[in-house]
């Protein structure tokens, strides 16, 4: 990731969150940053003081602490960037084939669900899982690291896709169905479904 990049994805973070954009002070201490700069320097460049620098870089730090949900500080912005650019995608070689996970990356903040206290609200909701389609698949060997990880990723990480993909015959279909017997449970609805014969 280039800088012209870095500045992109953060503006569109920013913008997605607050529905503002980078000023242009904020896109040259960014910058400055980025080309690992003292405060002083990017102060040089824009034509103020390094103390006024310092107190707009911190405020940008605040600003992008609550966009990207993490402490943002001149140390470590340029490696939340060069990470955060590429983290809703993450491999998993397992055998002949990889595993992608597409991370959720909010441009918003995640807001709690609020309950209700009512009493008819508290019935618990019936299980229901429609499993008539999945597949017969072959015994499965020596994943359970791949199942230990798919199973943090969704039930603990709460990544909402995971694709499962490889050459034919690598076990791709017993690791999943030996994934969702698992995890069954922890889900009121389930559904398989072959899309195979889906339109295009």
């Amino acid at each position: 990731m280039d800088i012209e990049e870095a500045l992109k994805w953060t503006d569109d973070r920013l913008f997605a969150k607050t529905g503002k954009h980078l000023d242009s002070l904020q896109k040259a201490i960014l910058e400055g940053v980025w080309q690992r700069e003292t405060y002083e320097q990017i102060g040089d460049n824009e034509h103020c003081s390094k103390h006024h620098i310092r107190k707009e870089a911190w405020k940008l730090w605040q600003l992008l602490s609550d966009v990207f949900e993490e402490d943002v500080r001149k140390s470590n912005i340029r490696s939340i960037l060069e990470n955060g650019r590429y983290s809703h995608i993450e491999n998993l070689h397992i055998g002949n084939g990889d595993i992608n996970v597409c991370r959720e990356n909010p441009p918003y903040a995640k807001t709690a669900k609020k309950r209700s206290t009512n009493n008819a609200d508290k019935v618990q909701t019936e299980k229901r899982h429609d499993l008539t389609e999945v597949p017969k698949s072959d015994r499965l060997y020596n994943r359970t690291q791949e199942l230990n990880t798919l199973k943090q990723w969704i039930l603990e990480d709460k990544i909402p896709i995971v694709s499962v993909i490889g050459l034919s015959g690598v076990g791709k279909t017993a690791l999943v169905v030996e994934l969702v017997r698992q995890i069954k449970d922890n889900f009121d609805r389930l559904l398989w479904r072959n899309c195979t014969k889906a339109p295009p």
